[in-house]
């Protein structure tokens, strides 16, 4: 339904709109704003289909002659009568938005309706539905048909809203992380609420099981990340896959030359502090292959 209408700023002082009001007087520029109102709400097309002379009078708001009032309307270019139709003069030219209004509803319809097909599982075309059974016109959506009888009770559950069939779907998995969570090495466990996401998302996706996901967990912590080593973070461990390392390095392993074993609060060198570092360690070794 409408709610406005379209009016040119100098409608006021129009040739015909002081045609009109020099013909009926000062009340029919008024009449002829409520007369393009009520189109524009009932008949969004502009043609006063099943009006007559009475009925648009009374839209318009006009308590003189009913029919002195349409003759004054079509001869000062208002309205345009046709075969036994009154139809408002170029109204789609300068209402085209209330003009196809109607156009819009049946778009919004059709849509809805495709849209419940969808979540429905129905096949075919949805916007022929009210067309194949009279039965669903003017229903949203479509009730099954022959209607079921006696009409089942749905219990507490076979109805769900979204949120709770999600919840169903993640909850074993969530727990499933808890567990993964608390096996992960201690050190950067940081934005867990990132970490349960993505978990979720590589276990949804079949990328991985709840249970490989633990068992590479396991065996990252199991390899000496106990604080004297550097610790990825999880959803760092998880985005890169991790979980399908089968070469962990083990505590014996032999840091890269210049990386220090440290904790997890312990801060890096300053590299500025790197060639002091560089001479202790020369003086604590002697001389060695570094000697030029």
């Amino acid at each position: 339904m409408n709610k406005d209408i379209r009016i040119i700023v100098s409608l006021p002082d129009h040739h015909k709109t002081n045609k009109l009001i020099r013909r009926v007087g000062e009340g029919a520029f008024r009449c002829l704003i409520r007369l393009w109102c009520y189109a524009a709400e009932n008949r969004p097309n502009g043609i006063l289909s099943g009006m007559d002379a009475i009925d648009i009078a009374i839209a318009s708001g006009w308590g003189g002659n009913e029919q002195e009032w349409i003759d004054a309307l079509a001869s000062t270019g208002w309205i345009d009568i046709a075969e036994d139709e009154i139809i408002l003069h170029d109204w789609e030219v300068h209402n085209t938005y209330a003009f196809h209004a109607e156009e819009r509803s049946e778009k919004a319809r059709n849509a809805a309706k495709a849209k419940w097909a969808r979540r429905n599982g129905a096949t075919g075309n949805a916007t022929s539905i009210n067309e194949d059974n009279p039965k669903h016109e003017g229903s949203n959506p479509p009730f099954p048909d022959p209607i079921p009888s006696p009409s089942p009770n749905p219990t507490p559950n076979s109805v769900s809203c979204g949120r709770e069939r999600k919840e169903n779907l993640d909850g074993g998995a969530a727990d499933h992380f808890e567990t993964f969570w608390k096996a992960y090495p201690s050190g950067r466990k940081q934005g867990k609420p990132k970490c349960l996401a993505k978990y979720l998302q590589i276990v949804k996706s079949g990328q991985a099981t709840t249970q490989k996901l633990l068992d590479g967990a396991l065996r990252y912590a199991a390899a000496g990340y106990d604080g004297s080593r550097f610790v990825k973070g999880p959803l760092v461990w998880l985005n890169g896959g991790h979980w399908t390392d089968e070469d962990v390095p083990t505590p014996g392993d032999k840091l890269p030359y210049g990386v220090q074993p440290r904790t997890p609060h312990q801060p890096q060198p300053h590299p500025k502090s790197a060639k002091a570092a560089f001479e202790r360690w020369k003086a604590e070794t002697g001389p060695g292959e570094f000697e030029t």
